[in-house]
């Protein structure tokens, strides 16, 4: 595998990070690193793209297809941040994708990811 990534698990509704007096509220809590440097591989698959309505505007959504070890893959939940950190493609670098599917199984040399970018047009 070529690429390295990061994953990151988003806090939940419950979880609030230190007082700001600014606000007069607590400001949200940090997302818990997940895996700081794991070695994946990421690909587009061959209809990456597509552009949908959100709220009345539209939305491009991109999606990747991503391997892993299997013993981190895992680690993965649906709705956990990825970041490529070091890739080939540099177009893909420091972007935070969102996990839509873990694909599990019992004889697998590697983990696949789905993740997806979403983009106002």
């Amino acid at each position: 595998m070529v690429d390295r990534c990061r994953i990151r698990r988003p806090a939940s509704g419950d979880d609030r990070g230190p007082w700001n007096d600014d606000i007069g509220d607590y400001d949200p809590a940090p997302p818990t690193v997940v895996v700081a440097d794991a070695a994946c591989l990421a690909s587009p698959p061959e209809s990456s793209e597509r552009v949908v309505e959100v709220a009345g505007a539209p939305t491009t959504l991109r999606t990747l297809n991503v391997d892993l070890d299997p013993d981190i893959g895992a680690l993965i939940h649906i709705g956990d941040e990825f970041t490529l950190t070091s890739s080939l493609n540099p177009r893909l670098l420091n972007r935070t994708w969102h996990v839509i599917d873990v694909a599990y199984g019992t004889l697998t040399a590697s983990r696949r990811l789905t993740v997806r970018e979403e983009l106002p047009r």
